[in-house]
């Protein structure tokens, strides 16, 4: 207790002692700007005329003498504070007397003093949240009860579609055909999983309500292990088909969570938690993995090779381009009837998608965003 006690009154000395020769200075100028008004009123009315504005101002920055000639700082101001006529500047100069060597023109100083004087920038966030809107109501199609009982999609079924279908509403899908980026139609998401909020007419846009990624559902035949479909389902679903998902020998359900932060583990593998528990976990293709995490806006890739997979799939080069090819200036791949299809904007309707994830969040330092800026990773970002 002694050794606290002791230090908190050397440092509490210590302060008292750096911040004295700024309150001297506070002092004298509280003085001369008292007299200053004072001499402003007259009878009772305060007439501030332009000579008495002048005498307010002070030297904004220090001469080339005042700067760099040689003196003896902290004597010259005490005496000059010790000299004045008032009384009120010698009890100060009397009170700085009391402390040893205090530095008056010293660096420190200055800064208290710019400190004080910079104008405080006050910024205020202001959140602007989407319109509100009536929440759509949770519903289970008899074909999902049939998919976790067999495993077994049904073609022309309405309880489930194309995962990035989901995105034909946003505003970026007037000018990009979401069909493109369907893939192989075996990553899909539930009529109740893409259906969020209550549709306001046919101009509706779908940016602030999309659903993020969190329970999925795969399928694998009862005597393999790999996965035949990944299917996105929502919280709702995930609760009410709990009881015959652990009675399923096809379905299991796995805990997912993209990738946002480089220093998180990897859930993709679909390892961390299944429901029921599985003897040898399900392998997932490489490429479905690179269609689910792009959907579900993974920023960061866990290797190499999960990198050439993603640029494979967008249509994107991932090393310098040879004399067989050519490159546009965010990597895109160009062949003959790409413009055509407007392929070349899959890469910019990519990069919407992961603003939607993140809401509005900058993804450009990300190995998502590097790859979607045309930047080519290697090996050593991985590491």
């Amino acid at each position: 207790v002694s050794d606290v006690l002791h230090w908190s009154i050397c440092e509490t000395f210590s302060e008292v002692r750096r911040m004295m020769p700024l309150w001297a200075v506070q002092g004298q100028r509280f003085i001369r700007q008292e007299s200053l008004w004072n001499g402003a009123r007259n009878l009772g009315e305060t007439s501030l005329a332009r000579e008495w504005a002048h005498e307010f101002l002070e030297d904004e920055a220090q001469g080339l003498e005042s700067r760099y000639r040689p003196r003896e700082a902290s004597a010259a101001a005490l005496s000059t504070l010790a000299s004045s006529s008032n009384p009120r500047n010698n009890l100060i100069a009397n009170r700085c007397l009391q402390f040893e060597e205090l530095e008056f023109h010293g660096s420190t100083l200055q800064e208290e003093q710019e400190r004080e004087l910079s104008p405080e920038i006050q910024q205020e966030r202001q959140v602007q949240r989407p319109p509100a809107v009536d929440p759509a109501e949770h519903h289970i199609h008899p074909d999902m009860r049939t998919f976790v009982s067999t495993g077994v999609v049904k073609p022309s079924s309405k309880a489930y579609m194309p995962a990035f279908t989901v995105f034909s509403d946003i505003r970026a899908a007037t000018s990009f055909d979401v069909s493109q980026l369907g893939g192989k139609k075996d990553l899909l998401v539930t009529a109740d999983f893409a259906r969020t909020v209550k549709k306001a007419g046919a101009s509706n846009v779908s940016d602030a309500y999309q659903r993020s990624v969190e329970w999925i559902l795969t399928s694998a035949s009862a005597d393999s292990n790999v996965v035949d479909c990944v299917m996105a389902v929502s919280p709702h679903e995930a609760q009410q088909l709990y009881p015959h998902i652990c009675q399923s020998s096809t379905v299991v359900l796995h805990v997912y969570k993209p990738r946002w932060n480089v220093g998180f583990r990897s859930l993709d593998d679909l390892h961390f938690f299944t429901v029921p528990p599985l003897p040898e976990p399900r392998v997932v293709r490489p490429s479905l993995l690179t269609q689910l995490n792009l959907f579900s806006g993974q920023l960061y890739f866990n290797s190499l090779e999960d990198y050439q997979r993603a640029c494979e799939f967008l249509g994107l080069a991932s090393t310098k381009a040879n004399s067989h090819c050519t490159l546009a200036a965010d990597g895109f791949i160009l062949q003959a009837s790409d413009e055509a299809q407007g392929a070349l904007l899959a890469p910019r309707f990519l990069k919407e998608i992961m603003k939607i994830r993140k809401n509005g969040e900058g993804i450009g330092r990300t190995h998502v965003g590097s790859m979607l800026e045309g930047v080519f990773l290697a090996l050593s970002d991985f590491a």
